[in-house]
């Protein structure tokens, strides 16, 4: 095992990208220009199913601990992460027409990927419900990556459970992207018998698996 997947890294060295709204404005824009949105008939309910778990598991690992935090980009802003050796994590919407939502609205997978750069070394793993095939296009594009993508079907507070103790693996660190995936993979299928952590109210209190 070598490349990207073997390669150390701490929490500082990763991005996390919400590809959903995070203010009341740009709710309602997505409610016209994505789909997401669209489940909820307000701002307040949308807050209270979904911000309030992204404020208290991921929006902490920022101010903390160093983690990157891209809130709700157009596509072209969250490909130009995938450069170098860079670690992006992204959590938005998918359709089943193939298309990822962003502030520009539902984006089909080729025109994100084409804004990829071709020496992008770095892993890049996408949870939304089954974005199938973008994985090997993105490896297509840039061989020496490392691209996952999650097949769960979940619910957004559920995503960000498991976004935020995948990220968690990488505090203190160092450690490496397999050994951070296959732990947690153990953790959300069950077969340790161990859940993953409810809603912490910070990183901080999350205790060790």
């Amino acid at each position: 095992m070598s490349g990207a997947i073997a390669r150390a890294s701490r929490l500082p060295d990763w991005t996390f990208v919400l590809g959903l709204p995070t203010t009341q404005r740009e709710f309602m824009a997505a409610q016209v220009y994505g789909e997401y949105a669209r489940r909820f008939p307000c701002f307040a309910q949308y807050e209270q199913f979904f911000l309030t778990h992204f404020k208290k598991l991921i929006v902490p690992l920022e101010r903390l601990y160093g983690l990157r935090l891209l809130r709700y980009p157009n596509s072209a802003s969250y490909a130009h992460q995938m450069t170098r050796q860079r670690n992006v994590l992204l959590l938005t919407h998918c359709s089943p027409e193939g298309k990822l939502e962003f502030a520009d609205g539902m984006i089909p997978f080729s025109d994100i990927v084409r804004r990829v750069s071709t020496e992008f070394a770095g892993i890049t793993e996408i949870c939304a419900c089954e974005p199938l095939g973008l994985n090997r296009l993105l490896k297509r594009r840039a061989p020496s990556c490392v691209a996952t993508i999650r097949m769960e079907k979940l619910e957004g507070p559920e995503w960000l459970v498991y976004c935020a103790r995948l990220l968690m693996e990488f505090y203190p660190g160092p450690t490496t992207y397999w050994d951070a995936a296959l732990k947690v993979n153990y953790l959300l299928q069950g077969r340790t018998g161990e859940p993953l952590p409810a809603m912490p109210s910070g990183f901080a209190e999350v205790p060790d698996q």
